[in-house]
């Protein structure tokens, strides 16, 4: 019954997506962007779905289980540093985006000023390229584990079903077909992860019964602050500013671009936060019930916490649901970061603006290898190579876009100075293995203010640097 109801629920989502393709045409405005005809509802559903997508599912809810009520920083810190920055970027990006004439980010970024910076657009299209094509790896491994789970399957095979299902997305409609399944299985998701978390609390007694299992189990499942070496006030500031990196995304931040209107980008921002918050908080609640109810942690993965405590307690007919939803959530998010690494590719890359479909779809097809590649190779942590990828295009994005629509001034080699101080600062951080302290953009952000501010001190008084 669960395979089935797994394959009937894939299908209606599959079906979603491939309907997408009755109203795309054959241009690469309406393949990378849809034409920029998203209501508000659309954009703003797709964008936090994009956003958290398998991470949300995987990692998200693995994280709850592992540190308990502290967690809850993450999603306040992200949250916050996501309604600040968006509600300040969200009208201006696409505003901007229109007025230049751009499908790509790195396209945008690069011409914010008005006249194009060359090897800022060239650079940002490798960086896009490399790090949206490990993050979309880390959506079939998030897929993958939990058909592994459910199933019983290797990872790798989860890993091939995804990456055919990526093609026939961006093939059949391509960010259209993305952005009508974020929002199918978001709706279906929400329902199913309040059951969820109903259904968990009602085994467990409660609200206070749940608090009293995990105080037994680890009292420091239930302190509020983190148990770290660096104060709390640090941690929690740096996923706040993990969440301004948002603007660093482009995979999200295409959906601004693609909204209908400047004031509908506005608008769309409604949709996205009651969305977010109401989804991270169920998901919290669902990993606190997790690790109440399977509270050996001993040679298990808390990454498959979602999948394994859905099937202790549900039939299995909605487990069956909250895979599919689970996988279509991971693949269409996958599908947008294929899209505009693609776009990376064909327009920035090659530094074709022009670009004929046949070189773009051509640019979906070597990506979508790429990915299946890293996935099947990479490492399999979905936090950890969300982390990475988020971090670094946040700490190359983030910085220059502020300094834009402040109106600073910043010629090109500046930008590139602080991109290449900043990420490397960043990746240094990663892989000394301090990530596990803060969030390693955090030092990046730094590093790049150094950087900047040293040039303004030492530098005449310059005037705007941008006229849009």
């Amino acid at each position: 019954m669960m395979i089935i109801s797994f394959l009937v629920c894939l299908s209606f989502f599959l079906g979603i997506g491939l309907l997408s393709a009755r109203k795309k045409q054959n241009t690469a405005a309406d393949y990378l962007l849809a034409s920029r005809s998203l209501s508000p509802w659309l954009c703003g559903l797709s964008a936090v779905a994009t956003t958290n997508s398998g991470f949300m599912f995987t990692a998200w809810i693995g994280m709850t289980y592992t540190l308990g009520f502290s967690s809850i920083w993450f999603l306040l810190g992200l949250g916050l540093g996501s309604v600040f920055v968006l509600y300040t970027t969200s009208k201006q990006i696409r505003r901007v985006s229109e007025k230049v004439d751009t499908y790509s980010y790195g396209g945008l970024i690069s011409h914010w000023q008005g006249s194009e910076m060359p090897i800022l657009r060239h650079v940002l299209g490798w960086a896009i390229l490399i790090f949206l094509s490990t993050y979309a790896a880390a959506q079939l491994t998030a897929s993958s584990k939990a058909m592994h789970v459910l199933f019983g399957w290797d990872l790798s095979t989860g890993i091939y079903l995804g990456s055919i299902v990526i093609v026939m997305y961006c093939f059949a409609g391509g960010f259209r077909a993305s952005v009508w399944t974020d929002v199918a299985q978001s709706i279906v998701m929400i329902f199913a992860m309040f059951l969820l978390a109903w259904v968990a609390l009602d085994e467990i007694g409660g609200f206070a019964s749940l608090y009293d299992t995990l105080e037994a189990i680890d009292p420091n499942l239930v302190g509020i602050l983190p148990s770290l070496q660096l104060a709390p006030i640090i941690y929690i500031v740096g996923w706040f500013l993990g969440g301004i990196g948002i603007t660093g995304q482009p995979h999200i931040m295409v959906r601004f671009m693609a909204v209908n209107s400047e004031e509908n980008a506005g608008r769309s921002l409604y949709w996205y936060f009651g969305w977010y918050f109401a989804f991270f908080f169920v998901s919290w609640v669902v990993g606190l019930c997790a690790r109440a109810l399977l509270p050996e942690v001993a040679n298990f993965d808390s990454e498959l916490a979602l999948p394994t405590i859905a099937q202790e307690q549900l039939p299995q007919i909605l487990v069956g649901l909250i895979l599919a939803g689970l996988f279509a959530a991971a693949i269409s998010t996958a599908d947008s970061l294929v899209l505009s690494a693609s776009a990376a590719l064909s327009r920035d890359i090659f530094k074709k603006p022009s670009a004929s479909m046949f070189i773009t779809k051509g640019s979906t097809i070597l990506i979508s290898a790429l990915v299946l590649v890293i996935s099947l190779s990479g490492n399999k942590s979905v936090l950890m190579l969300v982390a990475l990828a988020w971090s670094i295009l946040a700490t190359a994005i983030t910085p220059l876009l502020y300094l834009f629509i402040t109106k600073q001034p910043v010629p090109e080699w500046l930008a590139l100075t602080m991109i290449t101080v900043g990420c490397s600062v960043a990746i240094g951080w990663y892989f000394s293995g301090l990530d596990s302290l803060i969030w390693p953009s955090f030092p990046g952000f730094i590093a790049v203010a150094i950087v900047y501010g040293i040039y303004r001190l030492t530098s005449p008084k310059q005037s705007s640097g941008t006229p849009h």
